[in-house]
């Protein structure tokens, strides 16, 4: 089978790791760990890095940073990862769901000002599949409603906005390591904040709250999300990689663009929107005719593995135990039924991509 992500693996000989283990720092804390917070940071640009377990924590961390009211609105894309939901409903805050755009996949911004209220605190800004949220209009709307802004940059590392990384443009800006990203550390994200009381925050809540006259007195609860020095360092071992990785998936981008550009039963990613050009973190795809399904299962049956476009929050069976109504946005919902993505890691091949290729055309001329 063609997996929808194969992680690149350079070596199999790491210094960095290797020297990790001769100091003996293995645990969630040390030199290791800062060194890590620090060549992230200040690549993408911001004063505070806090290395954390993963991107799910590392909203849910942020979140609780901000010390929202219980019951507070946070706005929230349709069309996301679970973790961003998870995130708000653990931190006893409601959640509003925004529809999407059809093209870029990213929130809708006429209905992101409709759904604002007198109890809107904060938007979850997040970067979809290869492409930046409008962030200039969501920045205007930020300074005209005054609510704060946790900007999910899992899938939008690399990419730039008026020559700035994503991260930027948040009160707080969160990361994914997972296998499938940019710079991978196995599991493990980041949040990147300029605001020293947000970043203290942050430290705290990530670590079990110790307290800081006596460690074992704690003023909250809290959780260990605390990244390890061994994922850390292997994390440093990757930056190198970090514009080279961009230039390469920007290359399988273009390849399936190239290939399928006259495929009139497909529509292709956007090379850019008003914010940004398309980094290719995957392949998104829609099917048209609503042939989705018999699509995708020839290509399973083909052996090549695809990935569905997110279920919508707004639909999640679990928002009943929360008294959370069940409700259906448009775009959010054809997106989910027509949307998947192809097979394009770094470490997949280009045999791969061929393969893929070659089993499209073959359905074309079938089916179509």
């Amino acid at each position: 089978m063609i997996p929808v992500n194969r992680p690149i693996v350079r070596n199999f000989r790491n210094k960095t790791l290797e020297n990790c283990l001769k100091l003996k720092w293995l645990s969630g804390d040390g030199p290791i760990v800062k060194q890590f917070e620090n060549i992230f940071s200040k690549k993408i640009g911001l004063k505070y890095g806090i290395s954390i377990s993963n991107g799910t924590a590392a909203l849910e961390v942020a979140i609780a940073s901000l010390k929202l009211k219980p019951g507070s609105e946070i706005l929230v894309p349709n069309l996301t990862i679970i973790s961003c939901l998870n995130a708000i409903i653990k931190n006893d805050l409601k959640p509003i769901f925004v529809d999407v755009s059809k093209r870029d996949f990213n929130v809708d911004i006429n209905d992101l000002e409709r759904k604002i209220s007198k109890k809107t605190k904060a938007l979850i800004m997040v970067h979809t599949y290869g492409l930046a949220s409008d962030i200039g209009k969501i920045l205007k709307l930020k300074k005209k409603y005054g609510f704060k802004i946790i900007e999910d940059c899992a899938e939008g590392i690399g990419l730039k906005y008026n020559d700035r990384y994503l991260g930027n443009y948040g009160d707080l800006s969160t990361f994914s390591f997972y296998s499938n990203k940019l710079i991978t550390t196995g599991e493990g994200g980041c949040i990147l904040t300029n605001n020293r009381n947000y970043y203290n925050r942050c430290l705290s809540l990530r670590n079990l709250s110790f307290g800081k006259k006596i460690r074992f007195k704690h003023n909250q609860i809290s959780n260990n999300y605390r990244m390890s020095s061994l994922q850390c360092a292997y994390g440093i071992s990757e930056m190198k990689y970090f514009n080279s990785n961009i230039k390469q998936k920007l290359e399988i981008g273009n390849f399936y663009n190239k290939k399928l550009k006259d495929k009139d039963f497909l529509i292709l990613p956007q090379e850019k929107n008003k914010t940004s050009r398309n980094i290719y973190w995957v392949y998104p795809l829609i099917v048209k005719y609503s042939k989705k399904r018999h699509f995708q299962d020839f290509l399973t049956k083909n052996h090549i593995v695809t990935r569905d476009f997110f279920f919508p929050l707004s639909q999640q069976p679990f928002l009943k135990k929360y008294k959370i109504k069940n409700k259906v946005l448009k775009n959010s919902q054809y997106l989910f039924k027509n949307g998947l993505y192809l097979p394009s890691g770094l470490g997949n091949t280009y045999a791969e991509f061929n393969k893929v290729v070659d089993v499209i055309n073959l359905y074309e001329k079938k089916y179509i």
